[in-house]
C-alpha cells in the first residue's frame, strides 16, 4: 500500500515546525515507527516522491545542478540530475536487490 501526504505550509514560514531537514527527519522517523505498529504491517519506508517505485510515472522531477569539485563548469548551465530522497528501508520494501556497489546508510551509532 502507498500513501501520499504532504506537510502543511503555514502562512508564516517562521512558524513552520518542519522548516529544517532535522525537524522533518524527526517527523519521518516517528511516521515510520508508528506505521510499524499497525497490525499486519510487515515493513515500511518513506520517499519524497508520490509515485512508487522511483521514476515510475513521475512528472514532478526535482533537478539539481551537478557540480564536480575542482572542475569548472564548461557552459553557463551545469548538467542537472534528478534527485529523490528515500528512507534506508525503501529498496528492501520494494524488493529491489543491489546488483553492484553499495547502499547508503544512515549515519549514526
Amino acid at each position: 500500500m502507498a500513501i501520499e501526504t504532504s506537510l502543511p505550509n503555514p502562512n508564516d514560514p517562521k512558524t513552520d515546525i518542519y522548516r529544517t531537514a532535522t525537524q522533518e527527519a524527526v517527523l519521518l522517523r516517528e511516521v515510520l515507527r508508528r506505521n510499524r505498529t499497525i497490525p499486519g504491517v510487515e515493513e515500511t519506508a518513506v520517499s519524497d516522491r508520490a509515485a512508487i517505485p522511483l521514476g515510475y510515472g513521475q512528472s514532478d522531477h526535482r533537478a539539481v545542478p551537478l557540480v564536480r569539485e575542482g572542475q569548472e563548469v564548461q557552459s553557463s548551465q551545469p548538467p542537472q540530475i534528478d534527485t529523490s530522497i528515500v528512507s534506508p528501508e525503501y529498496f528492501h520494501v520494494l524488493g529491489m536487490t543491489l546488483l553492484r556497489g553499495r547502499l547508503f546508510r544512515r549515519p549514526g551509532p
